[in-house]
């Protein structure tokens, strides 16, 4: 009297894009890796594995019902710039401030501040990052990932009868079981440290000013304390500075 009826189709399809989570624009993320399997259900069970498109597009099709995981991982590479400096010392400046309450984050920004997936934002994920964007240590955490993804909107999943699962830090989606199609499933990406969400912005859509900077080489004698001249043109409020 109350349940429902569902009519099973032949086979099913998952697809959509993945988006990095910061900007009107957002960035559409290449190279991420999914991997769907099917669980064991009297048959062995089944894994198929693809990468999204340069334009952050995946797609698995021709599913057969049946209930499976979907989860995500990246490498660390930068896809854009293989230099670019995308978690620095302006998201340091961030997360210690945050951790002191003088910087309000959204949720969005708290997931990319937790370097250390322990579920919180303190001091330890502000020193994490410091000493990788030193070159000291490029392990962050405990699974060593440098990327967290997770559905833009889990609030229709429930409809397509999908769970969203959370295990070291880590998202996945739970179908059980799949019976219908799950089109257009945006997955918001996090490069962990990047809570200013600069990653692979273009650049007159940055958040630095690099029109005015000049260099010079300084040799100084091993010191344990060092003191550069640093001159500003003109007032400027100063979040982080990578030497």
């Amino acid at each position: 009297k109350d349940g429902e009826i569902v009519i099973l189709q032949p086979n099913y399809e998952i697809w959509g894009n993945v988006l990095y989570y910061s900007g009107d624009n957002a960035y559409e993320v290449p190279n991420v890796e999914l991997t769907l399997e099917k669980k064991y259900d009297g048959n062995p069970a089944v894994i198929v594995d693809t990468t999204t498109t340069e334009f952050g597009y995946y797609k698995f099709e021709s599913l057969t019902e049946g209930n499976y995981s979907l989860s995500f991982s990246k490498e660390e590479g930068n896809d854009c710039n293989e230099d670019g400096n995308y978690v620095s010392g302006v998201d340091i400046s961030y997360i210690a401030r945050h951790v002191t309450g003088s910087e309000t984050f959204n949720s969005d920004q708290e997931i990319a501040a937790d370097v250390s997936l322990d579920g919180t934002v303190s001091g330890l994920d502000a020193s994490l990052v410091a000493q990788y964007i030193v070159g000291f240590d490029s392990i962050l955490n405990d699974i060593n990932t440098h990327w967290i993804f997770k559905p833009k909107d889990e609030t229709t999943l429930s409809s397509k009868y999908a769970e969203l699962l959370q295990k070291n830090g880590q998202y996945r989606i739970d179908y059980q079981p799949l019976v219908f199609d799950d089109t257009k499933r945006d997955i918001y990406a996090y490069r962990l440290g990047d809570v200013t969400g600069n990653y692979c912005k273009v650049e007159d859509q940055s958040r630095y000013k690099n029109d005015n900077l000049q260099f010079k080489d300084i040799i100084v004698e091993y010191k344990p304390v060092i003191s550069l001249p640093i001159i500003l043109s003109e007032s400027v409020y100063v979040q982080g500075i990578d030497i």
